[in-house]
């Protein structure tokens, strides 16, 4: 039968939540009096939804007097109360069990659990004469009604093939549902009106970042390298394809064995002690606290557990490592309990594995479903099942303990993010111009059904969703069907749904938001924490959409826009990661009260950065690097990035020392013999001399090619034209600093002297 359609007037009531509904029914029994409803009394009663759609006075009225001349059909300003109930029911979020149960109740009027044939018949005829109505289709006649009660029944048939009836025949709620779920007609019916209204596919607005779809891709080509790179020793011939048949060729293309590996052990080995960095490109939500105290989080293929060391080490920060990754991790994610991580990575057959945080020891790996990158992973709340969807958008569920995959699904549609709700058989995905809500439908559990989440008069039909959330469940619970979620937009929109109705939204961010968080439990009240392209951090009451707080990256030297964000249990600090190898450590809600002004102590600044400095912080945001030299004395090493940024750090702090984006593309770094400066060759041919000390000051310009010096008394030359057809200046390739203080630069087939006393070009050799 396809999808049913619905009138303008009642789009607003599509899919509404269990509860919802149920306080339909009490506004009904509250605010009226027999069947028949007039406008002043249809109007009282709908007022119990005025709230959940959003309208004020005068927008309920006219939605409520338009939907009344929808179901007036007659024109007797009087409407049947249950077969509009009913009708609101078969639209409604519920699952088809639900809403058969709820319209079975409307038509028991004698409260015993059974209805009789006249009553199964009213209750069929009244629900679909009302769905007719709002979608303007033709109802069937009142016989196919009574043929259909009859099976309902069970009744016995007759020679002729028709039902025999006995007058005391009934049926049972738990029966009628069965039946109702079984009966092709009956469920083409409901099927037929699930689902309703959902958006049209529309081209959603250009999110503020233009890399929001490359995020999910950008770890696959991360990893394509090192997959070309692996099998590089399988290009040792050419294979004529065109030159021999098609099994010749195939024979041909059976790789050859692998050089010997060497099972001797080296005389040394190396121990990985520090990783200077934070993530990996295009990977998003990437950081978390854990119940240990410990901050996890990745730099390309390494899991990072950093926490601060006992008083015998000094209390200086230390890190623990999970290496069972041989690519790039694409996504990380951690339990509710906060006591188990979950990383996925790339390639041809990608891994997600499953581990301690404590003991860092595996738990569970799962490969043979991904192919390309992982880009999402999620647990359930209660920590039994895992999600997980790549960047071909297919997803599975995984059942943890039987450490096995449970279901699958290819989604059909760019997927960014997905989470599930606050109950297991539900979970939600979405992405470019789609929410959808995967409910768990029929026998099996791991049966689910998607539904399109319904924007409404709250949210816009078309835009991109780039994060979502499962919140917690209300107090006392709820059905899962009616879950609370949060989404962020790419338009800097932050939006509450309930069921599959979005009912709040507020502006967020100027521009995408990349990365949103769910606290709660430690804090006295939910927060949603959110990070967006404008550099700001915000921190929002999860129940109200308040503001409580906001950080702004421009006030620390970070350089990157931020991609994940986490905030701690107890509200009081918030982890934030860039797209530059950052993660900062934010002061946020603090339980610390202030002090009197003009006094010392107190919390520390909203949004300062604790330690000072960023928590790690790679070399390079992007691009990779060009250099990477250690100092003599072992005390510094220095990188230089494609991104053009030159970075000192602290070897035993492990702390970053000094940072500059140069103007130009470095493509070497040097440290003097006595490790009081820095040397920096250049893309343009020159090189740059800076002091070590508190601010890294630059002190020189080395230049190969110097103009020549004005004599004293006369007057400059004018400034040549440049030619445009002048060869650029050779760059630098290498750059070297003696112990006797000599400076050489290498350029193009010429190496360059200079003294180091006072920085003159003192000849060049020819190679």
């Amino acid at each position: 039968m396809g999808k049913g359609h619905v009138v303008e007037a009642a789009e607003p009531f599509l899919s509404l939540p269990q509860s919802a509904v149920d306080e339909l029914w009490r506004s009904f029994n509250l605010n009226t009096e027999g069947w028949g409803l007039n406008p002043a009394q249809f109007t009282r009663m709908l007022g119990a939804l005025t709230q959940t759609l959003q309208l004020d006075d005068d927008a309920a009225r006219d939605l409520y007097g338009k939907l009344f001349e929808v179901f007036d059909t007659d024109k007797n300003d009087l409407i049947d109360a249950l077969e509009f109930l009913a009708t609101i029911a078969a639209i409604s979020g519920m699952d088809a069990n639900k809403k058969m149960m709820f319209v079975f109740n409307l038509y028991d009027f004698s409260e015993n659990g059974e209805l009789m044939l006249d009553e199964v018949t009213l209750l069929m005829k009244s629900t679909v004469v009302g769905l007719s109505k709002i979608s303007l289709d033709t109802p069937p006649s009142l016989k196919e009604f009574e043929a259909l009660a009859k099976l309902a029944l069970g009744c016995e048939l007759s020679v002729d093939g028709k039902p025999v009836l006995e007058n005391t025949a009934t049926i049972s709620r738990t029966k009628f549902v069965t039946y109702c779920d079984s009966n092709p007609t009956m469920s083409s019916w409901l099927a037929h009106y699930d689902d309703v209204g959902a958006p049209p596919a529309e081209t959603a607005e250009k999110p503020a970042i233009a890399d929001v779809a490359s995020l999910v891709l950008a770890a696959d080509a991360t990893n394509f390298k090192k997959r070309v790179d692996k099998k590089e020793w399988l290009a040792t011939k050419d294979v004529g394809l065109g030159d021999a048949p098609c099994e010749a060729a195939h024979v041909q293309l059976i790789p050859t064995e692998p050089p010997a590996s060497v099972s001797t052990k080296p005389d040394s080995t190396l121990e990985l002690s520090w990783v200077f960095g934070f993530g990996a490109p295009g990977v998003r939500m990437n950081c978390h606290y854990c119940a240990t105290g410990a901050v996890a989080f990745h730099a390309a293929e390494v899991c990072v557990l950093q926490s601060v060391g006992t008083e015998e080490e000094g209390f200086k920060p230390r890190q623990e490592f999970f290496l069972d990754h041989g690519l790039s991790i694409s996504a990380l994610a951690l339990s509710a309990d906060g006591a188990t991580l979950a990383s996925g990575d790339g390639g041809d057959e990608a891994k997600v594995c499953v581990w301690d945080a404590a003991t860092r020891e595996s738990k569970a790996v799962f490969r043979g479903f991904h192919r390309g990158a992982v880009t999402v992973l999620d647990f359930s709340k209660c920590g039994k099942l895992l999600l997980s969807v790549d960047a071909r958008d297919h997803l599975a569920l995984w059942d943890l303990a039987a450490k096995s995959k449970v279901a699958s699904f290819v989604l059909g549609k760019k997927t960014y993010a997905a989470c599930f709700t606050a109950h297991s058989l539900c979970f939600v995905s979405c992405g470019a111009d789609h929410v959808t809500f995967w409910m768990a439908s029929g026998q099996d559990k791991y049966n689910f059904a998607p539904k399109a989440g319904l924007p409404g008069a709250a949210g816009k039909k078309a835009r991109t969703y780039t994060c979502v959330k499962g919140l917690d469940a209300p107090p006392g619970g709820s059905p899962a069907d009616d879950a609370l979620v949060a989404t962020a937009s790419g338009d800097g929109e932050l939006l509450l749904w309930k069921g599959r109705n979005c009912f709040q939204t507020t502006e967020a961010h100027v521009g995408a938001i990349a990365a949103l968080h769910f606290t709660s439990g430690g804090t006295k009240t939910a927060l949603l924490t959110t990070a967006g392209v404008d550099g700001k951090v915000k921190i929002f009451r999860a129940d109200t959409l308040d503001i409580l707080c906001q950080m702004d990256l421009a006030t620390l030297p970070a350089v990157g826009s931020p991609v994940a964000v986490c905030l701690h249990p107890l509200g009081e600090k918030c982890l934030v990661g860039t797209t530059d190898g950052e993660l900062y450590e934010l002061a946020a809600l603090s339980t610390v009260p202030p002090v009197p002004e003009g006094e010392e102590g107190g919390p520390p600044p909203v949004g300062s950065a604790l330690g000072g400095g960023p928590l790690v912080r790679g070399p390079s945001g992007s691009g990779g690097l060009v250099a990477l030299v250690a100092s003599p004395s072992g005390a510094f090493f220095a990188t230089a990035g494609k991104d053009r940024a030159v970075t000192v750090f602290d070897a035993e702090s492990k702390k970053t020392l000094f940072r500059e984006v140069l103007q130009s593309a470095p493509t070497s770094v040097c440290f003097s013999a006595d490790n009081t400066s820095l040397l920096v060759g250049l893309e343009k041919g020159t090189a740059l001399v800076f002091a070590i000390g508190d601010d890294f000051l630059q002190v020189q310009t080395l230049d190969p090619n110097p103009a020549p010096e004005v004599e004293e008394g006369a007057e400059p030359a004018e400034p040549a034209e440049p030619d445009p057809d002048a060869p650029p200046p050779a760059a630098v390739i290498d750059c070297k600093w003696a112990s006797d203080g000599t400076i050489a630069l290498a350029c193009d087939d010429k190496v360059h002297f200079f003294t180091s006393t006072d920085y003159v070009l003192n000849g060049a050799g020819k190679g």
